[in-house]
């Protein structure tokens, strides 16, 4: 049952890649800017 090289790649090329080449939106650009700011502000000393 297990499914040949072909057929994996067709899979692969045929789903949406949407999430990978799609720049981030705002609101996920301003969520890491606030993990970045958290991080910064975290003491270093753990």
């Amino acid at each position: 049952m297990w499914a040949n090289k072909d057929d994996v790649e067709k899979n692969n090329w045929e789903k949406p890649q949407t999430t990978s080449r799609q720049p981030p939106g705002r609101e996920e650009v301003i969520q890491i800017r606030k993990i970045c700011d958290l991080d910064r502000e975290r003491p270093r000393d753990m």
